[in-house]
């Protein structure tokens, strides 16, 4: 349990710090795809505001029970989130 705990706070603390342990991370096939221009134009996209929304309307859904049908807010704005990346990273 320590050794998990200890993982989150480095990827906490590599995000705040903005910084990129190299071996923090296992590499993969998409590893080379993620340069640091690529993670900053993410972490920049990804504001504070958008963070809130997609949390608040979990939120909102998990306390609500026709939330099957309210669903599609939260894919709507993630398709929209998903466009914008697109032309971000094209």
């Amino acid at each position: 349990m320590v050794l998990c705990v200890n993982y989150y706070i480095s990827i906490i603390e590599n995000y705040l710090e903005e910084s990129m342990i190299e071996t923090l991370f296992k590499k993969d096939t998409m590893t080379s795809l993620y340069d640091e221009s690529t993670i900053h134009n993410l972490n920049s996209f990804w504001t504070t505001d958008r963070i809130k929304i997609v949390l608040d309307i979990i939120e909102f859904l998990c306390k609500d029970y026709s939330a099957s049908n309210n669903v599609q807010s939260l894919e709507i704005f993630m398709n929209n989130i998903d466009l914008e990346i697109a032309k971000l990273l094209g």
